[in-house]
């Protein structure tokens, strides 16, 4: 009888430690990561500027097209020995040549570094779209044009990634729409650039600024 006592005592404590574990699974299983945070982040209305930028690579006639949001798309080509390369841009060659944002960063300071980590903040539901948009577009152009790999310890939020984590070999590249001014800026000592905008709706524009002035440089 005591045996029996013991044994189903055993069960009754064994039954409530796996129960604990279980528990403590789901309750970890539920919380998210920053890595999801970052992916919704980037799904986020951003389906369709993942396409279009996913790049047509040996059609070299520039043509505009339109988008399911009726906004007009300017394709540029940009040629790198055999390959043609078609940009698709939110603003038009003239635009863009006149834009008055300052882009600190030439093509040798994007280029020598191993890798990026793209760092965000917290950001409204419009402005989020926004960041989205320009973040989808750099992010596409280092991985398609320039071979960057990009994986899951390739985005962070910015408590975790920042300027003062950033490395010439592991650049941070920031992305902030709530700056007082609108450029893109880059830190010779640590290699750190950062995508500011006094207003959200700046910050695609800025986007289409920087790629093309990378890929124009001497």
């Amino acid at each position: 009888m005591v045996k029996k006592s013991v044994k189903n005592g055993a069960k009754k404590i064994k039954k409530e430690v796996v129960d604990k574990e279980i528990s403590i699974k789901k309750v970890d299983d539920n919380e998210p990561s920053w890595y999801h945070y970052v992916i919704v982040l980037l799904f986020f209305g951003s389906v369709f500027w993942v396409v279009w930028f996913a790049f047509s690579f040996y059609d070299e006639q520039p043509i505009d097209i339109h988008n399911s949001s009726n906004v007009v798309l300017h394709k540029y080509p940009y040629v790198v020995g055999n390959v043609t390369y078609n940009i698709y841009f939110q603003n038009s060659v003239d635009e863009i040549e006149s834009m008055d944002f300052v882009v600190e960063p030439n093509k040798l300071d994007v280029l020598n570094t191993r890798r990026f980590v793209m760092s965000f903040m917290d950001y409204n539901g419009a402005d989020n779209g926004e960041v989205t948009k320009s973040s989808t577009k750099v992010i596409s152009f280092l991985k398609n044009v320039y071979r960057f790999k990009f994986d899951k310890d390739s985005f962070k939020m910015i408590n975790e990634s920042n300027c003062s984590t950033s490395s010439i070999n592991y650049k941070v590249v920031l992305f902030n729409p709530y700056s007082n001014v609108t450029g893109v800026f880059y830190n010779n000592s640590n290699g750190c650039i950062e995508f500011l905008a006094d207003s959200p709706d700046k910050i695609v524009s800025l986007s289409d600024k920087f790629i093309y002035d990378v890929i124009n440089a001497k």
